[in-house]
């Protein structure tokens, strides 16, 4: 599962607004602190978020996603992430 959090911003880059962003930047994100919290929080998780992107999961990534919204480090790193899809 260690890779899991990797593979799903992988997969975020591929998608029509996700193209805007650029890897290295996306990565620099992912590995800052608040990006740490995150990853061991979705990686803690007893959703397989990377089956859910693929197969569409909505439902799935709108629980999820919602949790990790609601704290500090979930909601600083969203907004790092819509600031540079700008």
């Amino acid at each position: 599962m260690a890779n899991d959090f990797k593979k799903i911003a992988d997969e975020l880059l591929k998608t029509p607004a996700g193209s805007k962003l650029k890897k290295d930047e996306v990565n620099k994100i992912l590995d800052s602190s608040d990006g740490r919290k995150v990853k061991q929080m979705i990686e803690s998780g007893d959703k397989d978020l990377l089956g859910a992107v693929r197969k569409g999961d909505i439902d799935t990534l709108k629980t999820t996603l919602s949790g990790i919204l609601k704290t500090e480090e979930g909601a600083r790193l969203a907004d790092q992430i819509m600031k540079m899809m700008k």
